[in-house]
Parts: structure tokens; sequence; C-alpha cells
């Protein structure tokens, strides 16, 4: 493993634009579990400068660094779009190291989300490129997680016959710290399948190379192993001394938590001997390190361990103490098992539909070309409803929303930027992948009797259209985005925003808060509402001009602030809405307040008209309300305003009150 303060050092004295990106991506991957935040900040600093210099391999590296960050975060659907554009990259620069270990991290996400079918495809897929890579460690790596994935799923010949792929290139390597690893995981898989000889003699082949490696933890823990194995096999004294042996080495490494184990294991085998007084002591020895590391599983077994004992000892009521106690913790564990087998059933669900989608891959390849025209009208529609519906809302826009249709317009632009880049990539992507090779089935079909050609050619092929189905639903999520930024642009701005009716006042705070997303990356917003269905009779283009000034205004106060805070509170009050909008900025100086509603009237220079508060004030008065402001300078300010229910304008609003 590279060392991290070494490469922090040489990214420090490096002068190459290039490698300081290189050293960034790098430190980032090394720093992903450890300190994730920190290592998204690299590997976004790297993605930035890569897309700059037109570095494609600094970009694909970048990427794949934020989506393995972002899956300790679990934020699995942006952590899968980083990695797919990554892949998509390192195809295109013929780097199957890159695309291996892309496609690993997919598969982990995959397996976390428990599509463990999915999960296969992507580990499979991986191997593929890491053995064209010739890298030992990937290769290693891959195995060993699709032999989990098959031991998951019970199928464990398979999981055996990766494991055993896995022990080779530990062996071929000399690593027989990882080779003992291997044995212990072979051990398992032959004590799931109830082959109790084979088990043993692989978690011995465990202790002897552990033994050699002086890995006192492992070494420890297989001896509890071992003895467990003798425990089913009934040779009770075997059984015994292992646990002994267990039990002292834990006490020697100080590990609590296998302390607990060995006593336990102890205590429920001098109970089969009959030997309850010191089946107990070691039971209640075990419970009590037990409870020290709140192992709960360890602690249930001791209350069902003493329990029997007392029972069969005649001693009815302790008996029924620790019985009690076993079903109060049974019951705690009880939702987690039902979310266990839920996750299975799920899983079986996933295997079963797999096999099934492999079955009408051919027809799907007819559907392949009608989607790729589909997807580019659906990509040039997208730019011209974008730039007719910005010209259309130009030419009616009112004149106190001029000084704002500059940041609008940058706004929409990032937001369908944003959503553009995850279409171009991935229709680049299918419009790149070549139809189903018919004369080539055709040929294998007359010529290879065994089917092995044919079957690897659609084994290939079920994999193509899996990242087909990915871009296209990465396309899918990239246009509904867009369609919501086009939606919220349309409500404050378009002729439906000029209907009066009864509207939710959260919907349309929703999209004002949308069309400013830009701006409130930084922030914390915090919205506090009596009733998510608060109604209120308005039109949304007059609501929507609120909302997005008063926000605005906010975020203008909050620039250097320590903690920067938007916190919106929505309520019914006196027959109306009240609504409160705060921040923690600068606040407003005194002499300010009393003209803060004045038309043109601005402390900001230049880039502001001084329409904003005076079209709020105008907005609110117009429907009966009132709006109120308070503030304390260098500590915030609160705008509340209250509108009536019903909506109704007055032809001359009251004034309101600062």
């Amino acid at each position: 493993m590279p060392d991290i303060a070494e490469l922090e050092r040489q990214l420090e004295i490096c002068t190459s634009e290039l490698e300081r990106i290189n050293l960034r991506n790098q430190l980032a991957w090394e720093l992903k579990k450890k300190d994730t935040d920190h290592a998204f900040a690299l590997a976004t600093e790297a993605y930035k400068q890569a897309t700059q210099l037109n570095y494609s391999k600094g970009v694909a590296y970048a990427q794949r660094a934020r989506g393995a960050c972002l899956m300790f975060q679990a934020k699995y659907d942006e952590a899968l779009l980083n990695l797919s554009q990554a892949a998509q990259t390192f195809n295109a620069l013929t780097d199957p190291f890159g695309e291996a270990s892309v496609y690993n991290v997919m598969g982990v996400i995959y397996k976390r989300m428990g599509h463990y079918n999915r999960a296969l495809e992507y580990y499979l897929l991986g191997l593929d490129y890491a053995e064209q890579a010739q890298d030992s460690l990937l290769i290693s790596s891959i195995l060993s997680n699709v032999a989990g994935i098959y031991s998951a799923l019970g199928q464990n010949q398979q999981a055996l016959d990766y494991y055993q792929k896995n022990l080779e290139i530990y062996r071929q390597a000399g690593d027989r710290d990882r080779e003992a690893l291997v044995w212990g995981n072979i051990a398992s898989v032959y004590d799931a399948l109830g082959d109790h000889e084979k088990a043993l003699q692989a978690s011995f082949d465990c202790l002897k190379l552990s033994q050699q490696v002086q890995n006192q933890w492992r070494i420890c823990n297989t001896l509890c192993n071992i003895g467990a194995i003798y425990y089913h096999l009934k040779t009770y004294d075997e059984a015994l001394e292992y646990f002994q042996q267990s039990l002292v080495l834990a006490r020697e490494i100080n590990n609590i938590q296998l302390q607990a184990h060995a006593m336990l294991a102890l205590g429920t085998v001098y109970r089969e001997k009959q030997i309850y007084d010191k089946g107990l002591d070691y039971l209640h020895q075990g419970l009590a390190l037990a409870e020290q590391v709140q192992e709960k599983e360890s602690i249930k077994t001791a209350y069902k361990a003493i329990s029997e004992i007392y029972e069969e000892t005649g001693d009815f009521q302790n008996a029924l103490d620790y019985h009690k106690k076993f079903q109060e913790i049974d019951h705690e564990t009880l939702t987690i098992k039902a979310d266990e087998n839920l996750r299975k059933m799920q899983t079986q669900f996933q295997v079963d539909l797999k096999e099934k989608e492999t079955e009408i891959l051919r027809q799907k390849n007819e559907e392949l070309e009608h989607l790729n025209a589909e997807l580019e009208t659906m990509n040039e529609n997208l730019v011209e409803t974008q730039l007719k519906l910005v010209q259309s809302q130009a030419r009616r826009i009112e004149s106190e929303k001029l000084a704002k249709l500059g940041e609008l317009a940058s706004m929409m632009a990032h937001e369908i930027n944003n959503a553009l880049s995850g279409i171009l990539g991935p229709a680049e992507q299918i419009q790149k992948t070549p139809p189903l090779d018919e004369e080539r089935i055709w040929k294998c079909w007359e010529t290879d009797q065994e089917g092995t050609q044919l079957s690897a050619y659609l084994h290939q092929w079920n994999s193509t259209w899996r990242r087909i189905q990915d871009a296209a639903n990465l396309i899918t999520t990239a246009g509904k985005r867009a369609q919501q930024a086009i939606l919220d642009l349309q409500n404050f701005v378009g002729d439906k925003s000029h209907k009066l009716g009864a509207i939710v006042i959260k919907d349309v705070l929703q999209g004002s808060i949308r069309l400013q997303a830009q701006r409130l990356e930084k922030l914390r917003l915090i919205q506090d509402f009596e009733d998510d269905d608060l109604r209120i009779t308005a039109t949304t283009g007059e609501l929507s001009q609120i909302f997005t000034n008063l926000i605005s205004n906010a975020t203008d106060a909050l620039q250097n602030a320590t903690d920067p805070t938007i916190t919106i509170r929505v309520s019914t009050h006196n027959g109306g809405i009240e609504m409160q909008f705060s921040d923690n900025g600068i606040g407003i100086a005194p002499e300010d307040m009393r003209r803060i509603f004045e038309p043109m009237f601005t402390t900001k220079g230049e880039k502001s008209s001084g329409l904003g508060l005076s079209t709020v004030k105008r907005i609110v008065e117009a429907y009966n309300g009132t709006i109120h402001v308070q503030s304390e300078l260098g500590s915030g300010t609160t705008f509340t305003l209250w509108l009536p229910l019903d909506g109704k304008k007055s032809p001359h609003a009251p004034a309101g009150a600062v």
C-alpha cells in the first residue's frame, strides 16, 4: 500500500499539472474509506483540473475515486453515475485495469443494495478485464468477491471453485497470510455443506499458515473454529482441547470478543458432557464478556444455554428467569432477521429475472435501433424546447424581473447542462454499440456443435445489453431532471404562472429552491412545515417571485458566514398562512431598515436594481397580506409575511409594516 504521507509530500512539491492530477487521484483512492470527505474533495479537484486540460485518463480515475467515496457515503445512484462514466472513458482509452477496478466497485454497490445477481454480473465483467490487465492483486480481490456472492446465494460448489482459483494465486505469490484467509473461507463453505472432515482439514491448513506468519487473531479464531467442527462431530474431548487453546491465546492478545466465544463454546461442550458446574461457570464468564462488548448473538446464546442447564438440573426458577432474558433479546434481533430474509427473497427474484432476460436478448436487439433514434430525437427536442421557452418568457417577463434574468438563465443553463451531460455520454455509448451479429450466430449454429462459441457470444451480449440498459436509465433520469427544471421555470414565468387558484405552498417553494440550487449548494437549508399540504389561493408566478427574492437576498447576506444557514418556517396563523425566512448572515444596518422596501433602494451597488423587496411588498399587499422584518447587524435577518387563505386581491393594498 502506498505511503499516504509520502504521496502528500510529493503533491506539495510537484509542479507538473498532469502529475498533480495523478497524485490527487491516487491519494483520493487510498483515503476513500479512512477519510471519505477529504478523498472526495481531492477527487473533485482532480476532476475539474483534468477536464480543463482535456486529460481523459485523469478524468476517468477521478470519477472512479468519486464513485468509491459516494459508495461509502451510501449515495449509490450518484456513485453508479460516476463509475459508469469512468468505465466508458476507460473503455475508450483501452485501460483494462481501470475498467476492471470500476466494475469491481460497482459489484460491491449492487451487493450492498441486495442485488446479488447484478453484483455477480459486474464482478465477472471486472474479472475479465483484470485478467486482460494481468493484475494478480485485483484478480484475487474479485475472485474472493465472486466466491462470497456464490456463498451468499447458497451455491457452495461455485464458491469453492472460485476460492480454489484464489488460493492458487496466493500460493504462486507466496502470500501465506492471504492463503490462510482463503483456507478459512473454504472451511466455512465445507462446514455449511455438512462435510466436517473436509472443513477440519481446511481449518488445519489455515492454522498452519497463520502460525507461520504469526497472525495471532486468525490463529485464535481458527482454533475456535476447529473446536466447533469437533463439537459437530461429537468428539467432545478434542473440542474442549481446541476451545481451551483458543481461550488461552485470546487472553494473551487481550481480545474480549474471542474470549467470550471460547468460554461460551466451552460451557456448551461441558453441558453436553453433563458436567453442569463447569458448564455454568464458563457460560456465566462468557456472558459477562459478551455483555461487555455488547455482542447480542453471543448474549442470546449464553442465556439459552444457561436456561437449559438450569432446567436439566431442576432449578426451574433460574431456568425461567434466563429463558425470559433469552426471549427479550431474541425479540430485539427478530426484526434484523426478518430484513435478512426479505433481502434473500429479493435476491432470488433478481436471479430469476436474470434468467428471463437472457431468453429475450434477441428480441431486445431489434429495439436497439429504435431506442437510438428516439434518444437522439429526445436530445434535440430538449435543447429546442429549452431555447424556445427561454425566448418566449424573456419577451413577456415584467420589468422588475429583468435584473434577475441573467442569474435565472445561468441557473437554468447549469441545470440543463447537468442534465445534458447525463444524456450525451450514455447516448454516445448506445450509438457506438454494434448490432447483434446475426451472421456469426448462424455460423455458430451450423459449425459449433457443442454450442460453446454461441454461449460465449451471448454471454458477452448480455453484458453489453446491461450496459445499454444502465445508459438508458441514466438518460431517463437526466431527462426527468431537465423536465423538472423546465416545469419549475414555467411555474415561475410561464402561462400558468398567472392563473389564480389553490396551490400547495411547499410545491412552489421547492420549485424556487431548485431554480437556485447552484447558489444554495454550500448553504444549510432548514424547512419546517406545519403541514406539507398547506394551500393558499394565489398565482404560482407571484408566489415564486416572493420566495425567489427572499431566498436570493438571504444567500447574498450569507457569503462570508461561518455556518451559512437559511431557515424557512410555514404555519397557519390568524386565519391565514405565516411564512418566515431567516438567515444568520450580516444583518441590516439600522439606518437602512426603513428604506429596504423602497423601489430602487439597494446596498449591493450596481449589480442590483433594488426592485426585489419592493416587488415582494407590492405582491403581499395586493393579497391583503403583511410583511415584517427583524434584523440585527452581524447576527442575521428574519422576514415574516402573512397571507390570507382566500387570496383575494384588493384594488388598493394596505401599507405594510416594517
